[in-house]
């Protein structure tokens, strides 16, 4: 009987480190997911946050210049990813997945317009991303 209980908390010393890992791996996105689920049925206060972060980008993307490519390529992305979770957030539909080069640029102004309808401003005054001037 000793040996089954030793074997036990062996057993458990051994899976537990794994099911940690695997939790912190798994729980990070499902957390995400989660909030953007709630984002959606719950306070517009979650969109809000996502269209301020949307007016901090553009503003970086406007200072940036063009030489400091990378660093305009990190925050196009950042920007891509916040707009979709400000569509996503107020149910308009977008293609930021399936588009590049111009016919891109052309949904993030579509989107942009479309938010406004719905009465969020992104303040986007000037367009230059990726080199397009």
């Amino acid at each position: 009987m000793e040996i089954v209980g030793a074997l036990s908390a062996l057993a458990l010393l051994t899976v537990l480190p794994c099911l940690l890992a695997l939790l912190i791996m798994v729980g990070a996105p499902l957390f995400d997911v989660g909030r953007r689920l709630l984002s959606r049925t719950s306070a517009p206060s979650a969109v809000e946050e996502d269209v301020q972060r949307l007016r901090a980008l553009s503003s970086r993307l406007r200072r940036t210049s063009a030489a400091a490519a990378h660093e305009r390529a990190v925050l196009v992305d950042a920007y891509d990813t916040t707009l979709r979770y400000v569509c996503e957030g107020v149910n308009l539909p977008h293609r930021l997945d399936e588009l590049a080069g111009v016919e891109l640029e052309v949904e993030r102004l579509r989107l942009i317009e479309g938010l406004a309808q719905t009465g969020l401003s992104v303040h986007q005054t000037d367009y230059h991303f990726r080199g397009c001037q």
